[in-house]
């Protein structure tokens, strides 16, 4: 029993160490079963970055149903067309990342304007939104690094705002685990959520 209970820490970080999003990910899932509250803002967050990236006009890199919500990736700014793991190397202009920066906030502000504060439920939207301003050349100035970051949820906020009954229809097909294809038609008005 005691060689038993010391394996499970080591098979913990084991695992962690290996492929450290699994364990979170299993936590996220267990919190968002539990907690309606935190799977309403997981959802709402999922939806409001999806309408962005939808009207901004990015194209879907993957959308996966199932689980607590739907989630969506856009295809972002790549450097040199292969790599897809760093903004390393490459340098964009400012106005190449503002797209891709309206998306990273959309998550941030759909919960916001909902639940009037944002919940840390998508860190990598924060990693990706700054390594596009890192990328950026010239280099952003820390006071053009806060306006970019200002600007980017102010037009999050604008097209959330500005198309609130699709957001509203969206958030429905996302918690419904609906398909892309219908989620879509839930932005166009033509689908029967």
């Amino acid at each position: 029993m005691g060689y038993a209970s010391a394996l499970f820490p080591i098979l913990i970080v084991g695992v962690g160490s290996v492929a450290p999003g699994l364990i979170g990910q299993l936590l996220n899932e267990f919190k968002f079963k539990t907690d309606a509250e935190a799977r309403d803002k997981y959802v709402n967050s999922n939806a409001g970055k999806f309408l962005v990236g939808y009207v901004m006009g990015l194209p879907v890199a993957s959308f996966s149903t199932g689980g607590s919500s739907n989630t969506c990736d856009f295809f972002q700014i790549r450097p040199g067309g292969a790599k897809t793991d760093a903004m390393l190397g490459n340098k964009f202009k400012q106005q190449d990342i503002a797209r891709s920066s309206a998306v990273c906030m959309a998550g941030a502000v759909s919960q916001c304007k909902k639940f009037e504060v944002a919940s840390a439920t998508n860190p990598g939207d924060v990693n990706t939104l700054y390594e596009l301003m890192n990328a950026c050349d010239p280099p952003l100035a820390p006071n053009q690094v806060q306006d970019h970051i200002r600007w980017s949820g102010l037009e999050a906020f604008k097209i959330l705002e500005e198309h609130g009954e699709a957001y509203e229809r969206l958030v429905l097909a996302f918690d419904q685990g609906l398909p892309m294809e219908e989620c879509i038609a839930a932005i166009e008005g033509t689908g029967e959520v």
